[in-house]
């Protein structure tokens, strides 16, 4: 079969494995002083955002990478009011906070803003309108710049970041972390992912050992997202709530009482309970790094070519 770039958007998940979706339609392509952006409308995802060549949000299934980084944190709080993104520019994220009812202010700050352009040209069905909600407030600035300078606190800091490459790597390291310590309220939670754990353990363990070199609690857990051919370590980080465990029967009732004004798709109400399975190789991905990435010596995601567990 001839693979035509004409005919197939060519992902390299891995320098060795590649996979090929069959297009519909290229609907946009630009290079921002950041990026290079592309929407591309595929068979088997729907409408789709890359950047720099990585599948970054689908229409068919980036409900579930937002929901998993939403709805768990906030539930974790009783009522939490003020939200922080960085990043999250195609809006997925904002779609699931504004769920909420005791949600009062979301900051979203996205450093490229023709991502924000392209997604609400272009991803309706990604960020619907969320972007015209009154509770939010864009900021088109460098992330880290602004945990560094901001005297806001937040209930929920939600990192929805590129893997550690380029302008994002800043956002991998200690220094950071602590940066974001700063900027939680009593009982906020900080959520990430920590990439696809199977195919880049040593980077998923680098992360998650940073983050506990930071904070009193961290879970790590996996959820296959299939756009992104693999399973995503989606990691909690907080100083009071003890996010690896916490109360079943607690976050069963907010969650009921959430899905009598949303609808959700992904998130059960025993999510917190399936949060603590881990696959046994997956507890061996997290053993197989204990680097902590500094400002000095940043994780970069190609450190840990080709990425095997036996390095």
């Amino acid at each position: 079969m001839d693979f035509s770039r004409d005919e197939y958007y060519v992902e390299n998940v891995t320098p060795t494995h590649h996979r090929c979706l069959k297009l519909r339609d290229r609907i946009f392509c630009e290079s921002s002083e950041f990026q290079r952006i592309e929407v591309v409308d595929t068979h088997d995802y729907g409408r789709m955002l890359v950047l720099d060549g990585t599948i970054q949000a689908t229409e068919r299934d980036t409900f579930i990478y937002h929901e998993v980084l939403v709805h768990p944190p906030l539930l974790m709080q009783q009522s939490p009011a003020s939200v922080l993104v960085v990043g999250g520019g195609d809006g997925g994220v904002l779609v699931e906070l504004l769920k909420h009812r005791s949600v009062e202010k979301v900051i979203i700050v996205e450093i490229d803003e023709m991502v924000i352009d392209a997604s609400r040209r272009h991803l309706q069905n990604v960020c619907g309108t969320a972007f015209d909600d009154p509770r939010i407030e864009l900021r088109i600035a460098d992330g880290r710049k602004f945990i560094e300078t901001s005297p806001e606190t937040f209930d929920l800091i939600v990192l929805d970041l590129t893997d550690p490459i380029g302008p994002s790597k800043s956002f991998y390291t200690r220094e950071a972390y602590e940066y974001l310590l700063r900027r939680l309220g009593p009982t906020g939670v900080v959520a990430t992912h920590a990439g696809g754990w199977f195919d880049y353990p040593k980077v998923t363990s680098t992360i998650v050992t940073t983050l506990g070199s930071v904070f009193n609690h961290v879970a790590v857990f996996p959820i296959h997202v299939s756009s992104y051919a693999m399973e995503i370590a989606f990691t909690y980080a907080s100083q009071s709530v003890n996010v690896g465990s916490f109360p079943a029967g607690t976050f069963a009732d907010r969650y009921a009482a959430l899905c009598n004004d949303a609808e959700l798709s992904y998130v059960t109400a025993d999510f917190v309970e399936r949060m603590a399975f881990q696959p046994v190789l997956m507890r061996k991905c997290l053993r197989s790094s204990d680097r902590v990435s500094t400002d000095e010596d940043p994780l970069e995601f190609t450190d840990y070519y080709p990425w095997g567990l036996s390095e």
